[in-house]
C-alpha cells in the first residue's frame, strides 16, 4: 500500500512541481528569512547534518517554529488570540466589598 498525499503537491512558490524537504529547507524563497538559522548550523544545509545531529535538530525545530514550514498553510503560525472580555469569569455575587471589611 502506498501513501498518496491529498491535495496540491507543488510548492506555492511556483519554482518546483513537487514540494520536497530539500526544496523547503534549502531553496524555497518563502523561507529565506527563517533559513538563516539553518545556514549557521550547516553552511550548505547538508541534510544529514541537520537531521542527524543534536544541534541540527534543535536548529531545525527553531526553523520550523519561525517559518511555519510543513504546516497546512505553509506560513508562520498566527500568534494566539488574546482572550476577549466575554471569556472572563463572572465573580460570585458573594464576592463583594463587604467581605473585605470595607
Amino acid at each position: 500500500m502506498s501513501h498518496k498525499p491529498e491535495g496540491e503537491i507543488s510548492c506555492p512558490c511556483g519554482e518546483v512541481d513537487v514540494q520536497t524537504r530539500e526544496h523547503i529547507l534549502q531553496a524555497c524563497p518563502r523561507y529565506t528569512e527563517a533559513r538563516r538559522e539553518l545556514l549557521q548550523a550547516s553552511r550548505c544545509i547538508f541534510l544529514p547534518e541537520i537531521l542527524g545531529t543534536t544541534q541540527g535538530i534543535k536548529t531545525l525545530a527553531s526553523f520550523l517554529a519561525a517559518s511555519g514550514a510543513y504546516t497546512q498553510s505553509g506560513t508562520q503560525p498566527l500568534p494566539p488570540k488574546p482572550p476577549s472580555f466575554d471569556d472572563e469569569p463572572v465573580p460570585d455575587s458573594e464576592d463583594d466589598e463587604s467581605d473585605l471589611g470595607l
